[in-house]
């Protein structure tokens, strides 16, 4: 399973990840071009990508995740030698593509303009003008777009005064609220300019500053707004200055940098092939750098970290070092991104394992406990990654005390944490028989039968799985448990779920259930399965005869084989050949290539 992120920025199967090689000074890179795709999040509904993959419906099996293979890989930051014009021509390669691509209307990123605090925590302070660093203009412009027609004059001054008055006034306007007029700033020509500006090596830190800032909040818009920035040769120039000697620059070159590849995916591996992780990560090891700065820096590693397909993990990996530096910090905001960066990381069952041996399983699972909901989130998340892994990583997360935090979160209002919470105990019931029986011990299963009953969507079907990965050992004590809490009647419910593969997964619980009752009607002598029975009263029997005429071939040999096995049934329809019948050793379903996944398919919800 892949999970949820902040802002998904999924691609289209049919997007093909073609790499063209372009010359960048002296280095060659690989150039991408820019696909932008709607994103979107809801607190409601944050729903996983469509395509989606199905657990086995025989013995419980977990989901890894292997981080796709890409050409791209990370290259050393361009240097000071690398000329404007070189810069330039590759990243109008890396950006070639976008004028003929879909932009992306009104959208929604998670890059924002320096002005835009609020986006970034409930908890932020009002923005401060921190230019106050540097000494303001003399004569500043009017700030009115009244004025725009004289910047290009006096971005092109030869008086240092006269451009810098341009470039402050520029910034000013891109931090008016709600509608920063980005595209008449983008249709006066003043990017390259800036750019330009940027790469003189006598340009001072003021004015430095205050053109990244622009370009920050230009890269805060649209895809397209992103393309202008990247296209102008700003990437490498960026990366160089996060060393600066200026913390201020250095900021806000982060800053930009995670605007950008907060965009999309190729904008992403884009930068990081420029050397912008490094750059970061290196910026994050000085000594004791200022709070602000550190919550943008661990923000931009989380951008760089997220999006499908997942960058190489190799390429990212040193972000994972510094999230785990900074879980412990005292701030909100650097928890929440250190949280998001582990996140994204720990799909990757290697990443997830090296959690496991740095000792840092606990600290993830605590973090269930804050009230805060945007770090609660991203850390449940990371657990809920960790026991799709082995046995033994899914052991540290029950050791770590997740189990009472997690029949806390079945009860949270927010219907994404019940929805996560609900996909993590799924897995660990897919776990081994003491790890199931963990689950039982802490009197999860009432409310998880509860979530069967009276949930929808989402929900219910990670329900579904909880029960069904439990009762598929079939042992007697524990079908009786869960039978006594009220399985019966939740299962018969979910037969009535639009979805398929959830109809499947119920009426493989079902068959579990029935498979347990006779057995042990056999061996107590009894005349007839009461667990048949207590099917037939809560109308279980009626409901699977209907489902022989559900559209789908699986749930309707499912169904069928059901019928056959425990109920006296007519005998005039056979079961399709290539469908689960019940010829398996033990009175399971044997499966064929069918629907599903057979026995090593993965589970995506």
């Amino acid at each position: 399973r892949v999970g949820k992120t902040r802002l998904i920025m999924s691609t289209t199967r049919e997007v093909e990840e073609q790499l063209s090689e372009m010359a960048l000074g002296d280095e060659v890179v690989a150039a991408t071009q820019f696909v932008p795709e709607d994103v979107s999040s809801s607190d409601e509904d944050d729903e996983e990508d469509d395509d989606q993959q199905a657990k086995p419906a025989t013995a419980p099996t977990k989901v890894t995740t292997t981080p796709p293979d890409k050409d791209v890989q990370p290259v050393a930051a361009a240097g000071a030698a690398t000329t404007a014009a070189a810069t330039a021509a590759a990243a109008a390669a890396a950006a070639a593509a976008v004028s003929s691509s879909t932009t992306k209307e009104n959208q929604t990123k998670l890059g924002q303009s320096r002005a835009l605090q609020s986006n970034k925590s409930a908890e932020a302070q009002p923005e401060t003008d921190r230019s106050s660093a540097f000494a303001r203009p003399s004569d500043p412009l009017p700030q009115n777009l009244e004025q725009l027609p004289e910047v290009m004059p006096l971005l092109k001054s030869k008086d240092p005064e006269d451009v810098y008055r341009a470039v402050f006034y520029l910034r000013k306007l891109l931090v008016v609220e709600p509608n920063p007029p980005i595209d008449r700033v983008i249709t006066t020509g003043c990017v390259p300019v800036l750019v330009a500006l940027l790469a003189r090596p006598d340009a001072s830190p003021r004015l430095q500053f205050e053109i990244i800032w622009v370009l920050t909040n230009i890269s805060s818009g649209t895809s397209e707004h992103t393309r202008v920035v990247v296209e102008s040769g700003a990437i490498p120039l960026l990366v160089r200055l996060c060393g600066s000697k200026s913390e201020d620059v250095c900021e806000q070159a982060v800053w930009a940098l995670g605007n950008v590849a907060g965009d999309n995916v190729y904008a992403r591996d884009y930068v990081t092939h420029c050397g912008g992780l490094q750059a970061i990560v290196a910026a994050a090891s000085k000594s004791h750098p200022r709070v602000p700065y550190v919550r943008v820096i661990m923000w931009t590693l989380s951008n760089l970290c997220r999006g499908k397909p997942a960058p190489p993990l190799d390429a990212v990996r040193p972000a994972g070092a510094v999230a785990v530096k900074f879980l412990l910090a005292n701030d909100a905001e650097v928890k929440r991104d250190a949280l998001w960066t582990l996140r994204y990381l720990s799909e990757s069952a290697e990443f997830a394992a090296s959690l496991v041996q740095q000792g840092m399983v606990r600290p993830v699972v605590e973090h269930l406990l804050q009230r805060d909901v945007s770090i609660q989130t991203p850390a449940l998340g990371v657990v809920g990654n960790l026991v799709t892994g082995d046995d033994v990583t899914t052991q540290a997360v029950l050791n770590a005390g997740v189990l009472p935090m997690l029949a806390q979160m079945l009860k949270s209002p927010k219907r994404t944490i019940r929805k996560e919470a609900m996909w993590t105990l799924s897995n660990i019931t897919a776990g081994t028989q003491q790890q199931v029986d963990a689950v039982m011990n802490a009197n999860l299963i009432p409310s998880v039968i509860m979530s069967m009953n009276d949930d929808s969507g989402d929900i219910a079907k990670e329900a579904t799985w909880v029960v069904s990965n439990a009762l598929s050992t079939r042992i007697p004590e524990r079908v009786q448990y869960l039978v006594a809490q009220g399985v019966v009647p939740a299962l018969v419910h979910q037969l009535g779920a639009r979805d398929a593969r959830q109809i499947q997964v119920a009426l493989d619980a079902l068959h579990s259930v029935l498979s347990a009752g006779q057995r042990l009607a056999a061996t107590q002598g009894a005349a007839e399965n009461r667990y048949a029975v207590y099917v037939e009263e809560c109308g279980g029997l009626d409901k699977i005869a209907e489902l022989q005429n559900h559209s789908s071939t699986l749930v309707y040999n499912k169904a069928h084989g059901i019928l056959s096995a425990y109920f006296e049934v007519d005998e005039d329809d056979e079961p399709v050949d290539d469908a689960p019948k019940f010829d398996a050793p033990g009175g399971g379903f044997a499966f064929g290539d069918g629907d599903n996944n057979g026995g090593g398919g993965f589970r995506f919800s």
